[in-house]
């Protein structure tokens, strides 16, 4: 037996009980914030779609111009026609700008959702990652269900969905408790 500073004999080679942990703090990392840096993350993301969506819309409009010339170099000379081809062309290029800025986002939320961080950009600016119940990682599929889901719900049942973290368990929104994640910060 060997006297410690505490004055009390303790034996040499005997394990000393440890106090228990807070089971809540071992299950998981901490939420504290995760809906103002959720929120934060998902503005940051949106910049980012703008960014793009701005920069093809300026790029098919340049390109409906330069049709438009090649047209009335070639085509009819009459307003009614010619106002029909603008509108065609016009509407055309609109709508692929549309169409690749969703192929944009989609690709964009596979490949950093998806990705070994499990965030997007904005996620990873404020310090926060996806993550499934099950524990397995995101796969990019995954990443892409979850933000069809996210889209779904907020065209069916209004952007007032988003309100149910303030009321959920573990600040879920209703598109992550159906595909069985949770928002969390990175370990």
């Amino acid at each position: 037996m060997v006297k410690s500073k505490n004055k009390a004999p303790v034996r040499l080679g005997t394990i000393q009980e440890t106090p228990a942990k807070d089971e809540r703090s071992s299950i998981g990392p901490s939420l504290s914030w995760v809906r103002v840096r959720r929120v934060a993350a998902f503005l940051i993301d949106y910049l980012l779609y703008l960014v793009v969506a701005l920069v093809l819309s300026s790029l098919f409009a340049i390109l409906a111009e330069g049709m438009m010339s090649t047209l009335a170099l070639y085509g009819s000379d009459s307003p009614p026609a010619s106002s029909r081809a603008a509108d065609t062309v016009y509407g055309f290029t609109r709508y692929l700008a549309g169409v690749l800025t969703l192929a944009a986002a989609f690709g964009y939320i596979a490949i950093t959702l998806g990705g070994p961080r499990q965030g997007t950009w904005g996620m990873q600016l404020v310090n926060l990652c996806l993550r499934r119940l099950d524990g397995q990682p995101i796969t990019p599929r995954y990443a892409v269900a979850h933000a069809i889901v996210f889209l779904a719900l907020n065209a069916v049942l209004t952007p007032l969905i988003l309100l149910a973290p303030l009321v959920l368990a573990n600040k879920q929104t209703v598109h992550d408790r159906l595909l069985d994640t949770v928002m969390t910060n990175p370990d």
